[in-house]
């Protein structure tokens, strides 16, 4: 659901597509789940601490109803601890790597061959049927396909690899992991950057109130007895930790973040 409303936010030029921004979650990575539009980062003059806040709401009265307002350090930082346990962790290397491992299959050389091979047998002999005085007309269009079923084939093969070092390549992604998780605590213009390597966008529900939240199962909501409102968010993974190590092809996400923010 989250790919299709991404795909629908970059159709209206709404979803994240740059790093700008002053804050690690500002430039467009926040985006509203009621409109589409991007969340903002906004202060007032009685309460100096600056928030999330969706920009459509703020500037077009009544045509968004997401009332969230989120703080910005609390909001950064749980993000980034949420990054740090699910996306940079050695679990999800390891995740990775057997969905890599999945994705290779040298058995299918062979077969990939014969195929191409009859098909090229094939188109010989349409083209020899030309020779003996049948309508070329007549076979062209049986030889355009069976050439572009050679060429899906030829580009299977090619994609085809050998196992990698899995060993040596989990090495390499848990160097890696270590060093971004330093990179995100540094400076927010580099630490924003590779954030959207790894998620996003993120798109913020409406907030729920602390009995909506206990009626959906979030324990968490009711804890304290806080009368604020809890909102309820959710991102795409991207193995953005390949990026350089590996060609990997059709690696989806095999989890998401589930969680929720509590201003």
């Amino acid at each position: 659901m989250w790919g299709e409303r991404t795909e629908v936010a970059k159709a209206k030029g709404r979803a994240p597509q740059n790093a700008g921004g002053k804050y690690l979650l500002s430039g467009g990575m926040l985006v509203c789940g009621c409109c589409g539009g991007h969340f903002e980062a906004y202060t007032t003059s009685w309460k100096p601490e600056p928030v999330y806040v969706c920009a459509t709401r703020r500037r077009k009265p009544g045509v968004c109803t997401n009332k969230a307002a989120i703080p910005i350090f609390d909001a950064d930082n749980i993000m980034l601890d949420m990054v740090e346990d699910e996306v940079l962790s050695p679990a999800y290397v390891d995740t990775l790597l057997a969905m890599m491992a999945r994705g290779t299959d040298p058995a299918e050389t062979p077969r990939l061959e014969r195929e191409r091979e009859r098909l090229e047998t094939e188109v010989q002999r349409l083209v020899g049927s030309i020779a003996h005085g049948v309508d070329p007309r007549e076979v062209a269009d049986q030889i355009a396909v069976r050439r572009a079923c050679i060429e899906a084939a030829t580009k299977r093969l090619a994609s085809v690899q050998e196992p990698p070092d899995v060993d040596r390549l989990r090495d390499a992604l848990l160097q890696r992991c270590a060093e971004w998780r330093e990179v995100l605590r540094g400076e927010v213009h580099v630490a924003r950057i590779l954030l959207r390597k790894l998620v996003g966008p993120i798109f913020l529900e409406d907030p729920l109130s602390p009995e909506q939240a206990l009626a959906v199962g979030v324990v968490s909501a009711c804890d304290s007895g806080s009368e604020e409102d809890l909102i309820r968010w959710d991102a795409p993974i991207k193995p953005g930790i390949l990026e350089g190590l590996a060609t990997v092809q059709d690696v989806a996400s095999p989890t998401g973040f589930e969680p929720v923010f509590q201003p």
